[in-house]
């Protein structure tokens, strides 16, 4: 991901070999861009974001990962992972991706109980 990004980047300000430039690239784009990431990630994407993680505070001597492998068992433990994921979307993708039928169930509560505030088109990935 990283060496595929920084060989755009330098294209784009080296090259010009891209079919958009520099003038193409507003905040209005970025902004875009990183929503299509971080609202819809790829199975590709979700293994990356799982590489990284997430310090809550600002001395930065521990971190959790933003992305947990390990499936809740009740709405309590899906709550928290959820709050301290520093990823939502993200992670309920993994779980979604990973679950059975029964577990998808329990994941369509998890979803209708904490993630109601995001719009249709992000939910969609989860039915």
């Amino acid at each position: 991901f990283q060496e595929g990004a920084l060989d755009t980047v330098h294209k784009l300000f080296h090259e010009n070999t891209l079919p958009i430039t520099l003038a193409d690239l507003g905040k209005a784009e970025t902004l875009a861009m990183i929503g299509a990431y971080m609202l819809s990630p790829t199975d590709e994407e979700l293994k990356e974001f799982m590489t990284l993680g997430h310090c809550a505070t600002f001395d930065h001597n521990s971190s959790e990962p933003m992305i947990t492998s390990k499936m809740p068992e009740s709405f309590a433990e899906a709550k928290e992972t959820l709050a301290y994921s520093g990823y939502i979307i993200g992670q309920m993708r993994y779980w979604w991706i990973n679950a059975d039928a029964q577990q998808r169930d329990f994941l369509r509560e998890i979803i209708d109980r904490y993630l109601n505030n995001f719009p249709a088109r992000v939910l969609r990935q989860f039915s």
